[in-house]
């Protein structure tokens, strides 16, 4: 039996691992994309990066381990059902009873192991990783400006520079200062140069070669005037830091400081019972969640007994069912029981004793079968097959009959080949839709109860991120699908047999590169159409769910223009779309050479915009270029502007929500005004770029099936995950590097695809033949 013991548990710590890497895979890359941006854009070191993510894992493993020993079970024993192992075991008259004991053995380890997660490791990660967050990454500040855009992230300060040498110095400067309620500062300077203070707190601004106004919009008499040749400015920049509290929550205490907490409230008079409710459920969650490891054996081995069509595959798949229905429970419970409808013993364990009486009912019946001496499977161990198998070689003399798809080039492994493909890549690809689409319910469910919004509503906003859960599993389906298929052919020696009639390896990998091909167009449609209107529907009714005002401004609100007609820069407060009209209007100006040396100054309570100009109701003029600063006040003023309607009043749109064409014109717009369009550029490149990925994993996919060939399917589907995380990341790598502007937008678009293209094709090429 100590053989037996060894070889069941190799088999399900196989499938234990895969699972659980799988389940941290797809629970790190919720967060990975979110970081990757905060890292670059804030140029983090790689070893607080590194830090970051290792205090992740601590809370992921405390929920991932339980619901991968529950798919660890069901793999590992399905896979001997596979291979008729079960069915011997049962020949030699070993029932689920003797199985039981190594397996509740490795439960009782896996569930102590996950104890010290959820009471001690966890909970220290979670405040160490709020701890670093808040010290290392979200107090450091980016001083970066970009050439002509304005920059409007330090406090009280918009600059604008319109050149940028390669040692980091700025030519032809504009700087807008408010001081005070109706006080404006305006400097421009021929060079200049920004240094951060020691602290990191604030920054010196240093100025050469400029003039300083000072201005009183509500005095409008008085000018302040200094023209100098250098000038240093301290910038205070302790706005831009977050405020964030390091107090511990209850998800951040440990086991000891829980219950000090809960005597603390139980021996209060006041106690808010509230309070009281959140570290009962706290504490029951952190024991109800590495039990589940115990429950699971019975389940696990009630079901794995079974044989269960698909192999290690189909194992997997009853698995998934089971973890959702699981975790569908643990979330339902866990809320009921912070609302008070129910006791935190009961929400909480719930899951755990629904799955225990579904466990010892699937047991029973499995020792019962054994038992009575029922065997299924004792006809099928027969070495002949029922049927008999045609093998259709290059030199045999029967041939098939022609057909329409032996003109399409068609031949019968191509047919073969891609029946099986396309039937595991649909089966894959509904499954990923069904655990996309229930995660994100679960997730947005406890949100839209708090808010008591109607559960129809949380419905219709998953229908309309259905598109986008459609763009996930095309590509997650089309790394997966090749290999597992390639690789169950392999086994069965199909492919030997192929190879040995005359046909490669690189042409039987044709058929299903070239569903990839045709599925680029489809993802392209899919993204830039259907996606872009569903995201645009689910925002509002998030906002409904979220219970905040639906965003009723469709225009934007840039609140500063360059433009080259006048020449000058214009600044205004608020807008009205609706009114055509502009309130606190400033006009600054410039000379008409490339300096910015200010020469007349415009003030403007109310402005109406008509098609080519602008209609100034009570304000002023000052001009600014002669010594005498000449002044006067206007009931009205015309100010002629060539495609005043169109620079002003310009409809607003996330990236996200907009097609391909608009992103690529709009950000010419942005780009013609000053405005930052750099998002809207690399969006645009992304979105051309990101359909081919799926071309990019399937051809990961068939290479790694090919160098692994016979081997058990286990480790070219670690690979395959391994290398699509490797790819993911680094989309995401160059998506924040082209977000951080180090990158050209098309470059940052292109680069994954065109490394993992190369680093794929060296592979495929690889594969013996």
């Amino acid at each position: 039996m100590k053989i037996l013991n060894r070889y069941l548990l190799k088999e399900v710590a196989i499938s234990f691992l895969l699972a659980l890497g799988l389940i941290i895979l797809v629970l790190l890359l919720n967060d990975i994309f979110y970081l990757t941006d905060i890292f670059i854009s804030k140029k983090i070191p790689l070893g607080i990066v590194l830090r970051v993510l290792f205090l992740l894992l601590p809370s992921i493993l405390a929920l991932a381990i339980p619901l991968a020993f529950l798919a660890g079970l069901l793999g590992g024993l399905t896979h001997l059902n596979a291979d008729r192992e079960i069915e011997a075991l049962r020949l030699l008259g070993i029932s689920p009873q003797q199985v039981l004991k190594p397996l509740l053995g490795l439960a009782m380890i896996l569930c102590l192991v996950t104890m010290s997660f959820t009471f001690w490791l966890a909970p220290r990660a979670n405040y160490k990783w709020l701890q670093t967050m808040v010290e290392s990454v979200l107090t450091r500040t980016n001083f970066q400006v970009i050439p002509g855009q304005f920059n409007e992230s330090f406090p009280a300060n918009v600059i604008y520079i319109d050149s940028q040498d390669s040692q980091g110095k700025w030519h032809d400067i504009f700087l807008y200062r408010k001081e005070e309620e109706n006080g404006v500062q305006v400097v421009t300077a021929r060079e200049g140069e920004m240094w951060p203070a020691p602290d990191l707190k604030a920054a010196w601004l240093r100025l050469a070669d400029g003039y300083s106004f000072r201005f009183d919009l509500s005095q409008p008499e008085t000018i302040g005037f200094n023209q100098f040749k250098r000038q240093e400015q301290l910038v205070d920049l302790k706005n831009l830091f977050p405020s964030v509290s390091l107090e511990k929550k209850y998800r951040e205490k440990s086991l000891k400081e829980l219950l000090a907490d809960w005597r603390k409230i139980k021996m209060d008079r006041n106690k808010n019972r509230g309070e009281l409710l959140a570290i009962q459920v706290e504490l029951n969650k952190r024991v109800s969640i590495p039990a589940a490891c115990l429950v699971f054996v019975f389940l696990g081995l009630g079901l794995g007994w079974r044989r269960w069509p698909g192999g290690r595959a189909g194992g997997y798949g009853v698995s998934l069912i089971i973890l959702v229905i699981y975790y569908t429970l643990l979330v339902f419970g866990q809320s009921q029981a912070e609302a008070g409808r129910l006791a935190p013993l009961v929400g909480l364990w719930l899951p755990d004793f629904l799955a225990l009486v579904a466990g010892c009912l699937t047991y029973l019946s499995a020792c019962r079968e054994v038992q009575i001496g029922f065997c299924p499977g004792i006809k099928s161990l027969s070495p002949l097959p029922k049927k008999p198998v045609r093998i259709f070689t290059a030199s045999s003399s029967r041939r098939p009959k022609r057909s329409s798809r032996r003109a399409l080039g068609l031949g019968f492994h191509d047919r073969y080949i891609l029946s099986k493909f396309i039937t595991l890549y649909i089966c894959l690809f509904l499954a990923l839709v069904l655990v996309l689409v229930v995660f994100n319910f679960l997730t947005r469910w406890e949100m839209a109860r708090e808010n008591r919004q109607p559960i129809y509503l949380l419905l219709s906003f998953v229908w309309h991120k259905l598109p986008e859960f459609t763009i996930q599993a095309i590509q997650l389906a089309a790394l997966l699908a090749p290999i597992l298929c390639l690789n169950f052919l392999y086994r069965r020696n199909e492919i030997q047999a192929m190879i040995t009639s005359g046909v490669s390896f690189w042409r039987l990998a044709a058929p299903v590169l070239g569903v990839a091909i045709l599925i680029i167009p489809i993802s392209f449609f899919l993204q830039d159409r259907l996606v872009v209107r569903g995201n645009l529907e689910a925002e509002k009714i998030w906002s409904q769910l979220a219970d905040r005002p639906v965003r009723a401004f469709t225009f934007q609100n840039r609140y500063w223009i360059k433009n080259d007609d006048l020449p000058g820069f214009v600044h205004y407060e608020l807008s009205s779309a609706e009114m055509n009209s502009l309130q606190r209007l400033l006009v600054f100006q410039t000379e008409n050479d490339s300096s910015f040396r200010l020469r007349r100054v415009i003030f403007s309570q109310m402005a109406k915009i008509s098609e080519n100009s602008l209609h100034l109701e009570n304000g002023w003029e000052r001009d600014v270029k002669s010594e005498n600063f000449h002044f006067y006040k206007f009931d009205a003023l015309e100010l002629n502007w060539p495609e005043t309607q169109r620079q002003f009043v310009k409809e607003w749109k996330e990236p996200s929500l907009m097609t391909w064409k608009e992103l690529d014109q709009y950000s010419r717009d942005l780009e013609q005004s000053g405005s930052p369009a750099l998002n809207f550029r690399l969006e645009a490149r992304l979105r051309v770029a990101w359909p081919f990925s799926v071309f990019v994993l399937c051809l990961l996919g068939v290479a790694l099936a090919g160098l692994s060939q016979k081997k058990i399917f286990v480790f070219p589907l670690g690979l395959a995950l391994g290398g699509g995380y490797l790819f993911w990341q680094t989309v995401a790598t160059f998506r924040s590097l082209g977000h951080a502007g180090i990158l050209n937008p098309g470059i940052a678009a292109w680069s994954p695809i065109v490394i993992f293209s190369l680093v794929g094709f060296y592979l495929f090429f690889r594969v013996k033949t």
